[in-house]
């Protein structure tokens, strides 16, 4: 799961940049329905998750989503190949 403050998601969504997705309808870098909401609603969406997590921690790995996105890719990955590695 990649946590990411509701504060720092926001600052992405406004700073996100490209082309239109193909067939949404959408100019590019404009909000979603669910991007556009108030930040109270991310913040109770994040508290859902963090309270799933922590039910659950023996099966969800944490990231933390507010480092940069290389960052965050390289733990995905980590987590990726530990899962993996203890699968067989």
């Amino acid at each position: 799961m990649i946590d990411i403050s509701p504060e720092a998601g926001r600052r992405r969504m406004k700073l996100r940049q490209g082309p239109a997705e193909s067939g949404s309808g959408m100019a590019a870098g404009s909000l979603d329905r669910i991007e556009q909401r108030k930040l109270a609603y991310h913040k109770r969406v994040r508290e859902g998750f963090q309270a799933i997590y922590r039910e659950n921690k023996d099966r969800i790995c944490l990231i933390d989503g507010d480092q940069e996105a290389d960052a965050v890719f390289k733990h995905i990955l980590q987590d990726f190949h530990l899962y993996f590695r203890n699968f067989k």
